[in-house]
């Protein structure tokens, strides 16, 4: 079903011209360049005419429709069964628990066939009611740019009450945990959503815009080998970074990243996984705690 023709693009323009007849916009000259632009060039020959001359009855001479609704075009059999696949992940539910309409919908794979060898495995409970509903009212005041009071345990376990102003949230591939941003002062704090104990959505809102948002964060450059997919599998495990690559020569890229300092251990890690294939070449403070790393690991294999 995912090829059949009225996936193509010949339905897909004839729907958005009907769209636009239902909301009252089309006029001769946008029925021709909305079949440009959903179609082939050469379609005008057969869309426009097709319609004009009413051989297709969908578009009357005033450009006008007998469809009330506007077309939306059915879920294929693999979409619904990705969509399935995707409410299976324990993490689904923190967005949508509404899943009984795939209930005789089977899945592409089940989260049990894929083994995590890189991942740490406390993760955080995202079944857990308490973890839900937190989490789905920091996305509320994240949203409406509200503060919120924190009851947080430390990993000290310590329990400390204050004040933030949320702006997002990360998920950490490798930890398996959602954490909060949030601006206190001119200070960014990174919150592990896990160790909320308790929080309350006040009636303070905050402008996201302030200096909270525009600490300055630290730069990165990567000398990446394109071996074995290097350069894909970095670009994928640092996705959610703002970076920019430059070409080299045919093997080599230079990469250029920003990031917050506290996410510098992490990201360390990350580099050492990709061996030899991934070169450090600035800041040299980063640099120099790699090589005290790999020092570390060749003294404690006694190599």
């Amino acid at each position: 079903m995912i090829f059949n023709e009225v996936y193509g693009c010949y339905y897909n323009a004839v729907s958005k011209i009907i769209e636009n007849a239902i909301d009252g916009e089309l006029t001769d000259r946008k029925l021709n360049d909305l079949s440009k632009q959903y179609a082939f060039e050469e379609s005008n020959l057969t869309i426009v005419p097709s319609i004009k001359n009413q051989q297709w009855q969908l578009i009357d001479e005033n450009m006008k429709t007998p469809i009330l609704n506007k077309p939306r075009m059915p879920l294929t059999m693999i979409e619904k069964r990705w969509l399935k696949t995707i409410s299976n992940d324990s993490k689904f539910k923190l967005f949508n628990e509404n899943t009984e309409k795939m209930d005789n919908i089977e899945p592409l794979y089940n989260p049990d066939d894929i083994v995590y060898f890189d991942r740490y495995t406390d993760g955080d409970d995202f079944e857990n009611p308490v973890y839900i509903e937190e989490f789905r009212n920091i996305v509320y005041a994240i949203e409406n740019q509200l503060m919120v009071k924190v009851k947080y345990k430390t990993r000290k376990n310590a329990i400390r009450k204050r004040k933030y102003c949320p702006i997002k949230i990360e998920y950490s591939d490798k930890d398996d945990k959602f954490r909060v941003i949030c601006g206190q002062n001119e200070y960014i704090s990174t919150l592990n959503i896990d160790r909320i104990v308790e929080l309350e959505v006040l009636d303070e809102h905050f402008n996201s815009s302030e200096k909270i948002c525009k600490k300055e964060k630290n730069q990165l450059i990567l000398e990446i080998i394109d071996e074995r997919n290097a350069l894909e599998r970095v670009m994928m495990k640092f996705a959610c970074y703002k970076k920019q690559v430059e070409r080299v020569d045919d093997e080599k890229y230079l990469m250029t990243m920003d990031y917050n300092e506290e996410d510098e251990t992490d990201i360390l890690i990350q580099i050492m996984n990709f061996g030899s294939l991934v070169n450090i070449k600035s800041p040299s403070e980063l640099k120099s705690e790699m090589k005290n790393r790999l020092k570390k690991q060749i003294e404690m294999l006694n190599w």
